[in-house]
């Protein structure tokens, strides 16, 4: 019974700390509210590990590491955070914040891999159909055939779930936005594949002889 008493009074101490973190009208002791955010919350992080609390300034670090566009320091926080909750209910949104980050530092196959990642693992949540719409993209910027089959159907999929309202409506926009090119040059493949030979050239305005 003490150990749960002293649980709880951890959590609540935990809890007191990141609300100082990240709300400037809340003050606690020992807190110097005039460093940047993610200092604070990593502050929080360390000075109550095991708690809730702990995770998720962890978490909230990493992201205003990412905002703040320190990718490399963001990619670590995000990795640390996993480590520490890689079943828990933000874990879907610090995959796709690693993966994020690395592809804003240029690691172009390990944003994809991470990207992957999200899409397999946690394939019903708004985070994996983001990462849908992203990895199109990434996979556009370098076309190849398999890969733009790839995208299109990341797309189509994306788009579909947007239609069913489980995405932001600018993730639906932007699936629906990039499919209709590839999904007009995929009819065309395909019309240029089932046309019989012979059909260009009977298809060939016939020129009159002209009168001399």
């Amino acid at each position: 019974y003490q150990k749960e008493i002293q649980a709880i009074e951890a959590e609540e101490m935990a809890a007191e700390d990141l609300l100082a973190a990240i709300s400037p009208d809340f003050q606690v002791d020992d807190m110097k509210t005039n460093q940047p955010v993610a200092v604070l919350l990593n502050e929080v992080a360390k000075k109550h590990p095991g708690t809730k609390a702990a995770k998720n300034a962890q978490f909230l670090a990493a992201s205003a590491l990412y905002d703040e566009g320190k990718f490399t320091e963001a990619a670590a926080a995000f990795r640390a955070y996993l480590g520490l909750a890689s079943g828990g209910p933000l874990a879907a949104a610090a995959q796709f914040g690693l993966a994020a980050s690395e592809d804003a530092l240029g690691e172009k196959e390990k944003a994809q891999k991470g990207y992957e990642e999200v899409i397999s693992r946690y394939g019903k949540t708004p985070e994996a159909l983001q990462a849908r719409v992203v990895l199109a993209k990434l996979l556009l910027a370098n076309p190849t055939p398999d890969g733009a089959a790839k995208a299109r159907d990341l797309l189509l999929a994306a788009s579909q779930e947007s239609q069913a309202g489980r995405i932001p409506d600018y993730w639906g926009r932007e699936a629906e936005r990039m499919l209709t090119p590839l999904q007009v040059g995929a009819k065309a493949e395909d019309d240029s594949a089932n046309e019989k030979p012979g059909e260009t050239e009977k298809k060939k305005p016939v020129t009159a002889p002209s009168g001399e």
